[in-house]
């Protein structure tokens, strides 16, 4: 690294000898120049002004990735080959930096070098296999190259790992495949219920109320229950479609499963005094 190589020898100084004063000054004067060069080039190896400052500096320690990243940074807006090239030599130096990778990869997914940035994805993922967002990353690259099989299994780690990314994967799988599909590839065998709810109320929301009555029948299906509060968006939505028979069905559904306490005849009866709404007015 510069703070050793920049390295200041000891000078032995006779100070008795009167007559070398001046080369006293000098050798003192001297090492605090470099030591302030040093200091200076430590602090702003990240942001050369120019190419050329950064090819200079680099040669003081070729081998430091920082430097490297430098120049990638001063390269990338002028010359983004010439960039990435440093930004290469940066992860060989440091395979184990993440942020490096990061880099690289988004770098090269922007030239189209499909090859790198798919290298730097698997880097990254296996650097850091339970951080969701690389996951993500590898699921919308496969995605946009093609690779559904890849990109629906990269989507299903990251729901496992982060089910607040739900929206995106369906989101971004939506244009390509069926809804049942993207359930059945994505939600069927999850133990999580409220999550396949949640994929019901999604394609509610989306206006595709036929496709999410249909995956309502499957989750309805498994017994496992789920917090009413996940189902209550969806029924809320059938009833103000005016799709009454299928709120209706919901409800006995919710009920079923035991998710809300089950109303006797007597009360149904009353529901008109319910002023909670309680049980859904039929």
């Amino acid at each position: 690294m510069i703070l050793r190589q920049l390295s200041v020898a000891q000078v032995e100084i006779p100070l008795r000898e009167r007559s070398r004063p001046l080369l006293f000054l000098l050798a003192v004067g001297g090492a605090s120049l470099l030591l302030a060069a040093e200091t200076t080039l430590v602090g702003t190896v990240l942001s050369f002004q120019t190419p050329s400052t950064g090819r200079m500096i680099l040669t003081l320690d070729p081998d430091d990735p920082q430097l490297q990243y430098g120049l990638w940074q001063a390269y990338k807006d002028t010359d983004p080959a010439e960039g990435v090239k440093h930004l290469r030599r940066a992860t060989e130096l440091s395979p184990y930096s993440r942020f490096y990778w990061d880099e690289l990869a988004s770098a090269c997914e922007s030239k189209g070098d499909t090859l790198c940035a798919d290298r730097a994805t698997e880097r990254l993922l296996k650097l850091c296999p339970l951080a969701p967002y690389y996951h993500q990353m590898a699921a919308q690259s496969y995605l946009r190259k093609n690779r559904l099989d890849e990109s629906v299994a990269q989507f299903r780690r990251l729901l496992e790992l982060d089910s607040t990314y739900a929206t995106v994967a369906w989101g971004s799988l939506q244009p390509v495949l069926k809804p049942d599909v993207v359930f059945e590839k994505l939600l069927a065998d999850s133990a999580d219920s409220a999550i396949k709810v949640g994929y019901v109320d999604f394609l509610s929301a989306q206006g595709d109320n036929d496709a999410a009555w249909r995956i309502w029948r499957l989750v309805a299906a498994d017994p496992r229950p789920f917090p009413f509060s996940s189902a209550q968006p969806y029924l809320e939505r059938l009833i103000e479609l005016g799709r009454i028979e299928e709120a209706a069905h919901v409800w006995q559904d919710i009920e079923r499963l035991g998710i809300v306490k089950s109303s006797g005849a007597d009360e149904r009866d009353r529901l008109i005094f319910n002023g909670d709404f309680e049980q859904l007015p039929l």
